[in-house]
């Protein structure tokens, strides 16, 4: 049957004859109830089954490309040659001013200093691998003798430790890239007996990483398994005409990204959210580089990387700043916490010729937004000096992630607009859940997540920023998760699966079939309607049957929340809205939350304050239900003194639901049908 239009669920349907989920067939038989026991064996740690499929998947075909070999005995090959490092010095001295004057300070803080020394420790071992290459390509630009000296010495340094803490995990993709490199670029600089000293810590270490295997060797989309790959991918760029072997080290890494693009969605996005995106997409982009150097394999024509500037772009907070810089969700915070995104942008705007991304780029780079982040270096080399930027003010306000469910809007692109953002999708996207519902036909009960651990419980949440302060929130990096940190409903005391634990129970979510979707979203002149669908989110213990939160943004500065809920029984339900600063009890039947100069009215209706709580930062409304249930809040974000809104219920006919809202003059009439998902504005 087709599909109304902006319905955006999944297209694959379950084939015929395959139980709706997994909950109804481990719940409604004796089979299912039997495979449920053997769950937590399968979730634990490597199994010799996963152990040989792991094997297999490295005999994959792998023909070595003939063009490695005509790099033989040629240094530098990574990134830079010698005819790249000229030009390099030539920008460094005009187009690329800025960005240079940016990596010359940052190799002058490491003048002097010595990498950080606990090598047990993964934070300090990620830093020694980090510092190498902005020694090496200051000394590289200005032939400074004290810079090659302090990136011999910190290399040198760094390949004396014994091990590099877990050497199979992040501090030893760190490590090894750094220390490649410094080998590649430095590589005449360094004495016989220090260039073997190196090159046998490369082996040492990418042995350690290749045979480990990398700790999150097969979790095809988390940031982890691509710095470990990036890692030993890059040793084995810088060694494999000298050590047989690397390139062994080479095709391994390529095949993870491989497979990786295989899994990745079209939208450009991260489940994680946008920091960890970044460490994702940096870690992504320094192979792909390497790899058509190298290797002559483009990756650029995947749409993965063609949509992560624009994952980016409509993410970004009005007025961003190096410390509030995106609206973002899971552990992700509100700055992209070392991981540009300047140079990312500037390789995809160079790559694709997006003038918007190079504009934001540009603009961050003004704003000190990832200064001296940690591959941040790379700007000198990405940056396109040759594409006019275009300023983003130019693109459509609405920006769709579809894969996973993560819908922004703003009022206009001046930095005092209203914002929102809205997030509901599946577990890692539509895309990887049509692969872990193919696991449950076929490998029940070895479920295998894909994904990484800093997703959220947070389905059918929203966020609202507003004349540049934050007014409904998104808690950032918790631990454990909850749902009760978000903009959305407890059930029965119950918040979504996936909550509980130190990381994303993403088991829990997986054994239960559990999904969730954004099944409408309109964009309109003047308002969006998006409609978010928890499906079967909540543990079945909450005896919830439906859940569908209709969110609508009517421009520029009114947010109407209508929950849809069905109940199997009488039912206690918490609704939940978290702010930035504090909250006040305000006129008749409502709430403002209060963010020094900007405010924002919630009101309940039909209008009773009964079961509302004000927690410090958390508004709160308890209510008693059962069966079909509605819940409908009215949002007017304000600068403080601007006319309060007020919003009334008005008859109507069959499941519509009329208001009248007004708000300083400002009169809007909403008929909001749930049933039909369907929505009249009239001004």
């Amino acid at each position: 049957m087709p599909r109304p239009p902006g319905d955006v669920r999944n297209a694959e349907e379950p084939p015929a004859g395959i139980p709706l989920s997994r909950r109804e067939f481990v719940l409604g038989s004796t089979a299912g109830l039997a495979a449920l026991a053997c769950v937590p064996a399968a979730f634990g740690a490597q199994t010799d089954l996963e152990r040989a499929e792991w094997q297999a998947f490295l005999r994959r075909p792998w023909p070595r490309p003939a063009r490695l070999d005509s790099f033989a005995g040629r240094h530098p090959r990574l990134f830079l040659t010698p005819e790249r490092i000229a030009r390099v010095k030539q920008d460094a001295g005009g187009s690329h001013a800025a960005i240079w004057s940016m990596v010359r300070e940052k190799a002058n803080g490491y003048l002097g200093r010595l990498p950080p020394m606990n090598f047990e420790k993964q934070q300090d071992m990620r830093e020694a691998g980090r510092g190498i290459p902005w020694q090496a390509l200051a000394f590289l630009v200005t032939g400074n003798d004290a810079c090659l000296a302090s990136a011999k010495r910190w290399i040198l340094t760094v390949c004396g430790f014994p091990h590099w803490e877990q050497n199979n995990s992040l501090a030893g993709g760190e490590c090894l890239f750094g220390v490649a490199i410094g080998y590649d670029w430095l590589y005449p600089h360094f004495t016989d007996s220090e260039r073997a000293q190196v090159r046998a810590k490369l082996v040492l270490q990418a042995r350690a990483m290749k045979d480990g295997p990398p700790v999150h060797h097969d979790v095809w989309l988390a940031n982890h398994n691509h710095l470990e790959h990036t890692g030993l991918a890059a040793a084995g760029f810088a060694l494999f005409d000298e050590v047989p072997e690397a390139a062994g080290w080479i095709r391994q890494a390529d095949l993870v990204y491989r497979e990786f693009l295989h899994q990745a969605a079209g939208d450009g996005s991260s489940t994680e959210g946008h920091q960890y995106w970044g460490y994702t997409t940096e870690s992504a982009l320094r192979y792909f580089e390497l790899a058509r150097d190298l290797l002559g394999t483009n990756y650029y024509d995947h749409p993965w990387l063609k949509r992560v500037a624009q994952f980016i772009l409509h993410s970004t907070l009005p007025d961003f700043n190096s410390t509030q810089c995106v609206m973002t969700f899971g552990d992700a915070g509100r700055s992209f916490n070392s991981h540009g995104p300047t140079h990312l942008l500037y390789r995809v705007a160079a790559e694709y010729r997006d003038r918007q991304a190079q504009w934001l780029a540009l603009e961050m780079d003004r704003r000190g937004v990832g200064r001296g982040d940690f591959c941040t270096w790379t700007s000198l080399l990405w940056y396109d000096a040759t594409l006019a930027p275009e300023p983003i003010s130019r693109l459509p306000t609405l920006g769709r992630s579809e894969d996973i469910g993560w819908v922004t809007d703003r009022s206009d692109w001046s930095a005092g607009a209203v914002m929102v953002g809205f997030k509901c999708g599946p577990m890692h996207g539509h895309k990887t859940q049509v692969f872990y519902d193919r696991q449950f036909r076929e490998k029940w009960p070895r479920f295998k997540s894909i994904g990484g651990g800093h997703g959220h419980a947070d389905v059918n949440s929203f966020q609202i920023y507003a004349h540049g302060k934050w007014l409904a929130i998104d808690p950032g990096y918790e631990r454990p998760k909850a749902t009760r940190t978000h903009n959305t409903i407890l059930v029965n005391g119950h918040g979504q699966l996936g909550e509980g634990t130190t990381w994303f129970d993403r088991d829990a979510v997986l054994a239960a079939g559990a999904k969730s979707a954004l099944v409408r979203s309109d964009a309109r002149p003047g308002y969006d309607y998006l409609v978010g669908d928890a499906m079967n989110i909540y543990p079945a213990a909450a005896g919830l049957t439906k859940f569908h939160r209709h969110f609508l943004y009517l421009k520029p500065d009114i947010v109407v929340v209508v929950d849809d809920l069905q109940l199997a029984r009488a039912s206690s339900l918490e609704w939940l809205l978290h702010t930035e600063s504090e909250w006040r009890s305000g006129e008749e039947n409502a709430f403002v939350a209060v963010n020094d100069e900007v405010e924002m009215d919630v009101q309940f209706l039909p209008g009773a304050k009964t079961g509302a709580k004000i927690d410090r930062r958390t508004l709160s409304l308890a209510i008693a239900a059962e069966g079909q249930t509605r819940i409908v809040a009215v949002l007017h974000p304000r600068q403080r003194g601007g006319a309060v809104a007020r919003a009334r219920l008005e008859p109507s006919a069959g499941s519509v639901l009329a208001l009248a809202i007004d708000a300083g003059g400002r009169r809007v009439r909403v008929e909001l049908d749930p049933a039909r998902q369907s929505v009249v504005v009239t001004a």
